[in-house]
């Protein structure tokens, strides 16, 4: 069955890459989450898409003379003394940025698996292997992806346990030899055709597109075979998937 995974959470709903969406995607019937993970300057792997905070925090108010409010260039305990939340909504002031470990713990009190993208591994020394070792630690159901394809390739070296999924559409010439070491491929809807997702399938990988919020999308999807679909809507994705949707 086609695999249902939440953008950055059910991020049309409740702020993104927090615990609210993490949440909230799992009571709007995803089966994976997708977040995005970041160091911090001190090493604490957090969930934050931006390279800085200014859009998803309250950072210039916290930190006025801190710009431009790199990721990188904070610690843990600063980050915690953000509001990540109340751009989004008041409903969700206080709302703070998670680690890792935190979502992970989250969805292994459910039976939602996690997709987690590495932001700038190529420019955040550690990561990769930190996140490899966050994810083995975890009984949650985990893939590790990024753009950086090389990255991820020495990731897969490091720790042959992780499952790795590579973002972008590569060349299907390249297909076959991904195959050794890639699980997933996982490019943007707009470059999904069928005969694209039927040489990933050929090759042993899945193809998991992303990402849409329309029905019509969907279904598309949907029947050219790929195995997931990445939607900031898991409730849309849900009753277009059963069935009941098929009028939009």
């Amino acid at each position: 069955m086609l695999v249902n995974v939440a953008h950055r959470g059910a991020s049309a709903y409740a702020p993104e890459n927090t615990l609210a969406a993490v949440r909230k995607a799992i009571a709007r019937d995803a089966d994976v989450v997708e977040f995005d993970v970041r160091r911090t300057r001190d090493g604490a792997l957090v969930l934050v898409h931006d390279a800085t905070l200014d859009r998803t925090t309250d950072v210039r108010r916290v930190f006025p003379r801190r710009a431009p409010w790199r990721v990188t260039d904070f610690t843990h305990a600063e980050l915690m003394r953000l509001d990540a939340g109340s751009w989004k909504s008041q409903e969700y002031a206080g709302e703070r940025i998670p680690t890792l470990t935190e979502a992970l713990e989250v969805l292994a009190l459910s039976r939602v698996g996690a997709l987690v993208e590495l932001k700038a591994p190529a420019t955040s020394r550690g990561i990769t292997a930190a996140v490899a070792a966050a994810v083995h630690a975890s009984p949650t159901r985990s893939v590790v992806q990024s753009f950086d394809h090389v990255a991820m390739r020495e990731l897969k070296q490091a720790a042959p346990y992780v499952s790795v999924g590579l973002l972008g559409s590569p060349a299907r010439s390249l297909l076959p030899s991904l195959a050794d070491w890639v699980d997933q491929v996982n490019p943007h809807h707009r470059r999904v055709d069928r005969a694209y997702v039927e040489d990933v399938h050929a090759s042993g990988m899945q193809c998991f597109a992303w990402t849409t919020d329309r029905a019509s999308a969907m279904r598309r999807l949907i029947r050219l075979g790929v195995d997931g679909v990445i939607t900031n809507r898991p409730d849309l994705l849900h009753r277009v998937r059963a069935g009941r949707l098929s009028h939009l």
